[in-house]
């Protein structure tokens, strides 16, 4: 049975890798901007896109497939009503990037990552999220612009990547790493397992070796 990763994130695939090694990659493409216009929750989000993106990845598959597929979302929360805040997703260009970061810098936001393990023969599939926080220190303008020259962010929700930060950056985090970076590993061995599949054992502290901090 071959597995599939639902998507083309070389973060999800470093995350992937640290588990399995034989793998193939098959991007999902989808209007993702429409899903959070009918989305009651973030939890609900991620599940429903990640879920979505397995499905589409399966059609037109023959052999048996295990598919994995994720959603990652930021959500900036409001301190001015009881919505669940503002949905931060990856940004269009460099300035939005920057205009993005603003917004983060000495404050607190949650990350939402949910993911589908989908059997294409079975049809069977589980679905779920994990929650994650990071906060940022006081950044100033030229601090994000440096980030954003190197690492150029466009691929990010959030317009960041942990991994790529230090302490100049991040306060602290709480929660799953591997969920912050795209993949909450945690969950997905316990899921991969019950599908069968064998991962390696020494994966969590590979994850924490990611960071700079």
């Amino acid at each position: 049975m071959q597995i599939i990763l639902g998507s083309q994130s070389p973060r999800r695939k470093q995350l992937l890798k640290f588990l399995i090694d034989d793998f193939v990659i098959k991007n999902a493409d989808l209007d993702e901007d429409s899903f959070a216009k009918l989305a009651r929750t973030p939890e609900e989000l991620v599940t429903k896109l990640s879920l979505t993106k397995a499905k589409k990845v399966a059609q037109n598959l023959k052999a048996e497939s295990l598919i994995i597929a994720a959603d990652t979302i930021v959500v900036l929360q409001n301190d001015q009503d009881n919505s669940w805040g503002e949905i931060i997703g990856k940004p269009k260009d460099l300035r939005k990037a920057q205009q993005i970061l603003q917004k983060l810098q000495g404050r607190k936001h949650e990350v939402y990552t949910g993911f589908t393990v989908l059997n294409t023969k079975k049809k069977q599939f589980f679905t779920d999220f994990e929650m994650a926080a990071v906060y940022f220190q006081p950044l100033n303008l030229a601090q994000i612009d440096r980030y954003i020259d190197k690492f150029k962010p466009l691929d990010k929700a959030g317009a960041y990547a942990i991994q790529e930060l230090s302490r100049e950056y991040i306060a602290k985090y709480e929660g799953s790493l591997s969920t912050i970076i795209g993949l909450p590993l945690e969950k997905l061995v316990k899921v991969l397992e019950k599908f069968g599949v064998k991962v390696k054992k020494d994966w969590q502290q590979k994850v924490k070796d990611l960071l700079l901090f």
